[in-house]
């Protein structure tokens, strides 16, 4: 029976593993214009965009004509350049996501049952979440174990994310560095030593900390505000609704940091990508302060839409 279920548990996993590849591999050519926004590649010139009010303004295009012109100038195998690393990266987050969870949940629930009065018995379900201090105690810890497993990841495979940004914006200046991981590796290593392999990691780790807060503070909203309310047959379907939304408005509320992270990675990388007006930035606050000041906090974050602007240029 145990071989059995081993047996299952495994056949799950290979197949979740197998959707995360696809799916990446199938969603590349939007994380790729997503990417080249973000570092405030535009080869596209902005149109005059008149709206129902009558205002006229300028507005760079969205993915799909974006993409028509990568096809233009590098074909289609071009919209899926750096899609190696960036699935290999995707994966092996996965899998130490997984890996990680339950030794990591384990610890932090045997630190907590220390600290805590009684904290062994919090339930782990959400019908048994009984009193407001359980629920806090409950969401206290899952927001400990998604920080704790989210740095440790990020943090072993950012030489990848690395590598598969750089090779993405390389569209910009047609480089060829890092058009393989093994070469990819030489060039950082030879041109920027051990830290070049972690370049962009701080703001990464800021917003899945960020992340990790604010999705487990929203489900605990929303478990005490609104559960109790919610007819018993659709429990599931307001659970699964609760962790989209969470998720949704988290990784609304962390995506400067997201966006720094990838300008912090192409940043005096020697790209023409990176070669900003105040590159080379000295720090990733810097770079946070920066696109603060020139309103460009959510720039990439809507691509499938033209992106109206004010300027010819968002160039940092």
């Amino acid at each position: 029976v145990i071989s059995i279920k081993m047996a299952t548990n495994v056949d799950r996993s290979l197949k979740g593993y197998g959707y995360v590849v696809s799916g990446t591999i199938i969603l590349h050519p939007f994380a790729l214009v997503r990417t080249l926004i973000q570092v405030g590649v535009e080869p596209i010139k902005p149109t005059v965009y008149t709206n129902y009010f009558g205002t006229k303004s300028l507005s760079y295009p969205g993915v799909f004509p974006y993409a028509r012109h990568i096809v233009s100038v590098d074909g289609w195998s071009g919209l899926f350049r750096g899609v190696v690393p960036h699935a290999s990266y995707a994966l092996l987050l996965q899998i130490s996501n997984d890996l990680l969870r339950l030794p990591v949940d384990q610890a932090v629930r045997g630190c907590m049952d220390r600290v805590v009065s009684r904290g062994s018995d919090v339930p782990d379900n959400e019908e048994g979440v009984q009193t407001l201090q359980h629920a806090v105690v409950r969401y206290f810890r899952g927001f400990c174990v998604s920080s704790i497993v989210g740095i440790i990841s990020c943090s072993i495979f950012h030489p990848l994310k690395v590598i598969a940004v750089r090779s993405m914006v390389q569209f910009d200046g047609k480089e060829t560095a890092y058009s393989n991981i093994i070469s990819a590796f030489k060039e950082i290593y030879n041109n920027e030593g051990i830290c070049g392999f972690f370049a962009g990691l701080a703001p990464l780790l800021v917003s899945r900390v960020g992340a990790a807060f604010f999705q487990n503070l929203i489900s605990l909203v929303l478990q005490q505000a609104m559960y109790h309310w919610v007819p018993e047959g659709i429990h599931e379907s307001y659970n699964a609704f609760k962790q989209v939304f969470a998720n949704f408005v988290a990784g609304h509320l962390m995506y400067p940091c997201q966006l720094v992270s990838t300008v912090m990675i192409v940043n005096g990388s020697g790209l023409k990508a990176g070669q900003f007006e105040m590159a080379p930035f000295n720090s990733w606050w810097l770079c946070y302060s920066h696109l603060y000041h020139h309103g460009q906090w959510y720039r990439g974050s809507n691509i499938i839409f033209s992106r109206k602007t004010s300027v010819l240029s968002q160039k940092l």
